[in-house]
């Protein structure tokens, strides 16, 4: 990251936001040496590291735990760029910009996590290895999921199931 704020000429610096984020995290190994990244929602696919950076606007570095999606990004970012007549934009998901500053701010309650794999999916219901023509058992391609957070902690409850109705459904709870 050091290498792209170097980058940025020191006339604009000011005048510049930048963002780092990616679309989902890495397994890296955990869980039973699981590599993929998607097919579930453990804690290592579904926490996204994000960085936003201005010395003007964040003079301090924060950090949160605040729940948070994709989807937040647009309508944030849309304030941070000071978007004229913004509500003639239909922005949706969330508007994080309270946190860049009160971290602990409470922006939502729960976020829905979901995941069709359309590119693993087949509409038969089972997959053939392509370099050994052995057929790949079918499993539950997509999730449904809901992180929420009440006076008892937080929540976790996902649903996996395939759109094909081959492959069983399966659910997890877990109290975090």
């Amino acid at each position: 990251i050091s290498a792209i704020l170097d980058a940025i000429p020191a006339e604009i610096r000011d005048n510049t936001i930048v963002v780092y984020t990616s679309d989902h995290g890495e397994m890296g190994m955990a869980h039973s040496v699981l590599r993929q990244k998607a097919f579930q929602v453990y804690e290592e696919t579904v926490n996204v590291p994000m960085i936003v950076y201005n010395p003007v606007l964040f003079p301090e570095a924060q950090e949160t735990d605040a729940y948070t999606a994709l989807i937040d990004l647009m309508p944030t970012f849309a304030t941070v760029a000071q978007v004229p007549n913004r509500d003639a934009y239909t922005f949706y998901g969330t508007d994080l910009t309270p946190l860049f500053n009160a971290p602990n701010t409470p922006v939502q309650t729960e976020i829905l996590f979901t995941f069709d794999d359309i590119y693993a999916a087949n509409p038969n219901g089972s997959l053939v290895n392509p370099i050994t023509g052995e057929e790949i058992p079918s499993q539950p391609k997509n999730i449904h999921a809901i992180f929420t957070q009440d006076d008892d902690g937080e929540w976790k409850y996902a649903r996996y199931f395939d759109i094909n109705g081959v492959a069983a459904e399966d659910y997890e709870m877990y109290h975090l």
